[in-house]
């Protein structure tokens, strides 16, 4: 189960954190939920994130880092406060980044951490999917969703338990998708069941 609160940078794609890092909201959140939540996400340079971190694995919540721009720097920190995942890799980011110094490449290249990517063909195209998964690993990936109560229903309006929200044409925030779905695109860029059930189902389980 995802966190309902990640603490996200505002720079990151979004338009104001959801909110700033905060052990004790954490706890009420857990608390609430009867410790059925198991992923935390968290942008790795906001100010509080590594007690926050250290806070939320020492709970056994997994720590991922997700709609960041964290560095190189900024992962190593948080590794050393117990985080371990990047939260949909390759998404909840600007459209323009440094060339080099952006948290992509930072995220790739750190196989300490397992990095989850959207196969669903919008959130990532197919190619680029092939190619992050290609520099990553298998070993150190998964495949997530951002599927929600919401997830197959067409472009239009929907609504949420405690909000409404929209799902437009063909863009990344109308693209929620199922782990079916999910494994379809993949099979169009993955050779091989062993490979495709790994991404899919093994280390998902193991998690």
């Amino acid at each position: 189960m995802r966190s309902t609160c990640p603490a996200s940078s505002p720079a990151a794609g979004r338009s104001s954190a959801e909110s700033p890092p905060d052990p004790a909201l954490c706890d009420r959140l857990q608390d609430w939920a009867a410790g059925k939540i198991r992923l935390l996400t968290l942008a790795a340079e906001l100010e509080g994130a590594e007690r926050l971190a250290a806070h939320a694995a020492a709970r056994g919540v997994v720590v991922s880092i997700g709609h960041t721009l964290a560095s190189a720097q900024d992962l190593e920190r948080l590794h050393a406060c117990g985080a371990a995942a990047l939260t949909h890799l390759g998404n909840g980011l600007p459209h323009l980044l440094p060339k080099f110094a952006n948290p992509l490449w930072a995220g790739l290249a750190d196989e300490r951490y397992t990095a989850m990517f959207i196969a669903d063909g919008h959130h990532i195209p197919g190619g680029v999917l092939k190619a992050m998964l290609r520099a990553k690993g298998l070993e150190h990936s998964a495949i997530g969703s951002d599927a929600s109560p919401l997830a197959g229903m067409p472009p239009g309006r929907g609504e949420r338990k405690v909000k409404r929200t929209r799902t437009p044409p063909p863009t990344a925030g109308g693209a929620e998708t199922t782990p079916p779905r999910a494994f379809s695109s993949l099979r169009m860029w993955i050779t091989g069941w062993p490979a495709t059930n790994r991404l899919l189902i093994i280390l998902p389980l193991a998690a």
